[in-house]
């Protein structure tokens, strides 16, 4: 007779570790552990005579709900009405922009880089993988055009979290000149799952998972479709990712272009590199990259 109560301690502590492993997988996810860097480091660019010393301030922007964003705002040299927002990753913060920033200044854009919810100066808040870092990017290009001119040209540059939260604004901006991704996801689904089986965490979890965030903090990962919205889009794209990266694969970027209905679109891939590392891997061909995209662009 004692046997059912040992089946019954035992299916209470399986259902305890699962509980505790959803809610351990979900708390990495959302709330990561990292350090930031100073954000006063001071942005210098020695290695271009052009653009140096650089013009930046910081520029700061109010989201609906309250919840401040910090930004820089680097001016180019020559006034101009072009704009490029940089869109940083996962557990990152604006800085990691810096080393993008070259190819668009040469060609005369004014470069602003933020600070994603949770991440770098902002307050501490939970990382929701797309649906509030998109609501976020489509205030912050509403209220930069307000802040200098509705006739202002907008384009994007996104890594990882970022360049899916630049896809995902881009079917309800077709003002967009163009959109440049390192590294982005097709779904947060996708991306999770694929970050779980690299992790060895069993996949079935993900649904349990799911649930428990839809309940807990009110958001569906399944709303959120980067391939439903360049379906949806004529912008420019420049697609780019390493061929070694397990977080987000060959795989995912080449099915971001085959959606994408856009008559200017390209994707490069770089030999060895690993997640949002193509720029590391080979710094000359990715600035070749980018600037060859926006020559293209301004034929067209």
């Amino acid at each position: 007779m004692i046997w059912p109560y040992k089946i019954l301690i035992l299916a209470i502590i399986v259902i305890v570790l699962f509980v505790l492993l959803i809610y351990a997988t979900t708390r990495l996810i959302t709330y990561p552990n990292f350090y930031h860097p100073s954000m006063e480091i001071p942005i210098k660019d020695l290695n271009n005579e052009n653009h140096n010393p650089l013009n930046y301030k910081q520029l700061d922007f109010v989201m609906n709900d309250g919840y401040v964003i910090h930004g820089t705002m680097i001016l180019n040299q020559f006034k101009s009405n072009k704009f490029l927002i940089y869109t940083h990753g996962w557990a990152n913060n604006r800085l990691s922009g810096l080393k993008y920033m070259d190819p668009y200044l040469d060609e005369g854009y004014n470069f602003y880089m933020y600070d994603l919810r949770g991440c770098g100066e902002n307050e501490n808040y939970l990382i929701s993988m797309g649906e509030n870092e998109s609501s976020d990017l489509l205030q912050i290009i509403r209220a930069l055009k307000e802040s200098y001119d509705y006739d202002i040209s907008i384009s994007l540059h996104g890594e990882s979290l970022g360049g899916f939260s630049s896809l995902l604004v881009l079917k309800d901006c077709p003002f967009i000149k163009f959109c440049v991704t390192d590294s982005a996801y097709t779904s947060i689904e996708n991306v999770i799952k694929t970050t779980l089986k690299r992790s060895r965490i069993p996949l079935f979890i993900y649904n349990p998972l799911q649930l428990y965030v839809k309940l807990r903090f009110h958001f569906n990962f399944n709303n959120y479709n980067a391939l439903e919205s360049v379906n949806h889009s004529s912008c420019p794209l420049l697609i780019i990712n390493g061929t070694d990266d397990t977080t987000v694969t060959k795989q995912m970027s080449q099915e971001i272009y085959d959606a994408s209905i856009s008559l200017n679109k390209k994707v490069y891939y770089f030999d060895g590199a690993g997640h949002i590392q193509s720029q590391k891997s080979n710094p000359e061909r990715y600035q070749k990259v980018v600037s060859k995209f926006l020559k293209l662009i301004k034929l067209n």
